[in-house]
């Protein structure tokens, strides 16, 4: 998919579905953070562009259903998914920047949208993400099925 053609889903139990163009995301309120993250750059401190707590945000615009008690975070064209509970989904530090030191979040980093976690291991920060679905039960995540992985992975 080119990044033109990027589309952002948030749905499964919430009131009001979201479907946002790339262009629809870009025009939301920005804000810069810079930001060790694990398993980046190594040594490297990294400023992320977006909107912070961007995915708090989009909850609240879809209004999670009662039922809601977790998030599946999917990426584009393979089938890698992670979760978060929704309250780690909304804690404060959770967003989905669409840039990287100024520029345009590059494909190789996760763009044109991913997922970073700062106090969580790497392999929680879905890269090339699509689409949030709130659900009433954890879905196990790509290293939870497919290796010894924690669902909860914090940074030591």
């Amino acid at each position: 998919m080119a990044a033109a053609s990027w589309t952002l889903a948030v749905d499964g139990l919430v009131e009001s579905p979201l479907r946002l163009e790339r262009g629809a995301l870009a025009c939301l309120a920005r804000t810069q953070e810079t930001r060790g993250f694990h398993w980046s750059r190594a040594g490297a401190s990294t400023s992320w562009a977006g909107k912070e707590c961007a995915s708090s945000d989009l909850l609240a615009q879809a209004k999670p259903q009662a039922g809601a008690r977790f998030v599946t975070f999917s990426r584009l064209r393979r089938h890698y998914t992670d979760s978060l509970t929704l309250a780690e989904a909304t804690a404060p530090r959770r967003c989905l920047p669409n840039a990287l030191d100024g520029a345009p979040l590059p494909a190789a980093h996760g763009g044109p949208l991913r997922l970073v976690i700062p106090s969580q291991l790497g392999y929680k920060s879905v890269k090339w993400v699509v689409r949030l679905e709130l659900t009433a039960t954890r879905a196990q995540g790509y290293w939870e099925r497919n290796g010894d992985y924690p669902a909860e992975a914090p940074v030591a």
